[in-house]
């Protein structure tokens, strides 16, 4: 909390006999959060988003969380109908745009493949 902070400040003063300066910021805040929790190994640089339509397409989601490990390209993977769900695909794909940590969407869909346009209109990543 604040009162927190201004007692450390206050006993950093007393102890060192001078008054504290606080640093220049050099970089935002958000960007600081982003190098703190990549340099704790908790954010990676990329992350993969997997989206398929039903559980029938598990295999070719498997092959692809196989390929981009041989990079070191972490992933994750939904199922989540276009068709069937469209509101939870919205809510998901909101919720990823939010993201500290760049994201790519990887649609896997057979038929009509609504999932990859869907995917394209509410997604701020690629």
């Amino acid at each position: 909390s604040v009162e927190c902070a201004f007692r450390y400040v206050k006993v950093c003063e007393r102890i060192t006999g001078q008054d504290f300066v606080f640093p220049e910021p050099k970089v935002s805040p958000q960007e600081r959060v982003v190098e703190n929790l990549t340099a704790a190994g908790m954010l990676q640089g990329c992350c993969a988003l997997i989206f398929a339509g039903s559980d029938s397409d598990a295999p070719h989601i498997e092959k692809l969380k196989g390929e981009l490990k041989k990079y070191g390209i972490p992933s994750k993977a939904r199922i989540c109908s276009a068709h069937k769900q469209p509101s939870t695909l919205e809510k998901v794909l909101a919720m990823y745009n939010q993201s500290a940590e760049p994201c790519l969407i990887v649609a896997c869909a057979g038929g009509t493949d609504a999932l990859s346009g869907t995917a394209s209109f509410h997604s701020v990543w690629p």
